[in-house]
């Protein structure tokens, strides 16, 4: 899909061992600018997503051992909310998700990715 100026890809694993894995792409362009990797875990008995962001020659931008996490707020049959990023199911195949950015200025605005299943 075409968000954030360029084209996303995000790709989840099935869940194993008490987890869910998923990698993003972004590229603009023709050209690679960023990655992250992704787990959604049980955590504290709920759910929290946590990530960490990858520069296209794969230098992080948090240390070593930080990530970003949001936590579950709210889980409904169709929606997971967490702190700063909603999943919402459209269709079987299509799923938005909407994520608050914080720019330098400091203004949050929304940006929201429309995905659809690649068959």
């Amino acid at each position: 899909m075409h968000d954030l100026g360029g084209v996303s890809e995000e790709v989840w694993a099935e869940p194993a061992a008490g987890a869910m894995m998923g990698t993003y792409r972004l590229v603009v362009n023709g050209k690679l600018v960023f990655y992250e990797f992704l787990t959604l875990v049980e955590e504290n008995g709920s759910l929290a997503l946590k990530l960490k962001h990858f520069n296209a020659d794969l230098t992080a931008w948090e240390e070593k051992d930080r990530f970003v996490t949001f936590r579950l707020a709210k889980l409904t049959p169709t929606e997971a909310w967490f702190g700063g990023l909603t999943f919402r199911r459209v269709t079987n195949d299509r799923l938005e998700i909407f994520l608050a950015l914080r720019g330098a200025d400091g203004n949050v605005r929304e940006e929201v990715f429309r995905m659809e299943r690649k068959k």
